[in-house]
């Protein structure tokens, strides 16, 4: 799950603003594809995945009725992707973001009961 977890976590993010997933690839940077998740790109990775964290973040503290302790909780996700030195460690952490903060705060507009289920559908059908 990792690869399609960390596009449609950048595409979720950048799309906040437009209320909807924005397109693989057309994030500012373009790294929002499950292609640049590999261990040649670690670097690039962890800094788009911590920036996407970051912006849902931020999004949740000021559009979501979150208590402090949930605020801090999810502060957390973003710093401890630095601390992460490989990318199988990086999947598991976008994992738990995804079902613990995004499956939380932020329901798919298509109906579907969680973003993990999402992912998992994308990547049933990609294979």
């Amino acid at each position: 799950m990792s690869a399609m977890s960390y596009e449609m976590l950048l595409r979720l993010a950048f799309g906040l603003e437009h209320k909807r997933l924005l397109e693989p690839g057309k994030d500012p940077a373009g790294l929002a594809e499950a292609k640049f998740y590999n261990e040649d790109n670690t670097h690039l990775v962890k800094a788009a995945s911590a920036y996407a964290m970051r912006i849902i973040y931020h999004h949740a503290c000021t559009h979501k009725d979150l208590e402090s302790r949930e605020r801090k909780r999810i502060a957390t996700y973003a710093a401890r992707m630095a601390e992460i030195d490989n990318l199988r460690e990086v999947g598991d952490h976008l994992a738990d973001f995804i079902m613990t903060v995004v499956d939380r705060h932020y329901v798919p507009r298509d109906g579907r009961k969680s973003m993990t289920d999402f992912i998992r559908e994308k990547e049933t059908a990609a294979a």
